[in-house]
């Protein structure tokens, strides 16, 4: 038994034709949320290694 050539949604898994990347908006909406979020996530998470990495430079150059 043959398949057609098919995708999957990135989101919600549905069976899609090749060209495609979302079976709907509301896929592809959802896809960019949640990269946005994770984007924002990475940064705060680069943010405050960074506020630490200078709290303790900070706190070394004043003890010596």
């Amino acid at each position: 038994m043959a398949v057609d050539p098919h995708k999957h949604c990135k989101w919600c898994g549905a069976s899609i034709p090749v060209e495609e990347e979302f079976c709907n908006q509301k896929c592809r909406d959802a896809w960019q949320d949640m990269l946005r979020r994770r984007k924002r996530a990475m940064m705060i998470q680069f943010l405050m290694v960074a506020i630490l990495v200078l709290i303790l430079l900070m706190g070394s150059a004043l003890r010596g």
